[in-house]
């Protein structure tokens, strides 16, 4: 938001969130444009980093250039994207079913700039990456038996 143009950083946070969202049980909601405190931020700056600034722009950002391209299509009916208007702010609600499969990301190493495919979950208001190759295969085998 301070430097108006796209942040990775924020990108990558949102792809492990949807991603945990997916691999859980039940599913969940992410919102953005809202910060960690419940104060709107709004999607304004968003839309300015985007050749179509709006709501339309931003969604075929989400869907195409980030979620399903990195999570696969075939997960596209699990994902559901709607935007409100609160306090005169656009706000965007992704609303996540669990997944029929296990939903992995690739991530490039900071260390050996390899890139690697990681699982995501969610507990409770926490994502977190399952390194162990153990935890990735007893956690896929209850979740997906």
């Amino acid at each position: 938001m301070r430097e108006n143009k796209q942040n990775k950083v924020m990108e990558e946070v949102i792809l492990k969130t949807v991603a945990g969202f997916l691999n859980s049980h039940q599913g969940g909601t992410l919102l953005i444009g809202v910060d960690d405190d419940g104060n709107i931020l709004g999607l304004n700056h968003d839309y300015q980093t985007l050749k179509k600034k709006n709501r339309d722009g931003y969604e075929l950002f989400l869907t195409n250039d980030l979620l399903l391209k990195e999570l696969g299509k075939d997960l596209a009916p699990y994902i559901h994207i709607t935007f409100h208007e609160v306090e005169g702010k656009d706000v965007c609600r992704i609303l996540l079913d669990p997944s029929p499969r296990p939903a992995y990301i690739k991530l490039k190493d900071s260390k050996s700039g390899q890139t690697k495919e990681c699982l995501f979950i969610r507990t409770g208001n926490l994502t977190s990456k399952l390194d162990n190759p153990s935890e990735i295969h007893n956690y896929c085998k209850n979740r997906w038996p």
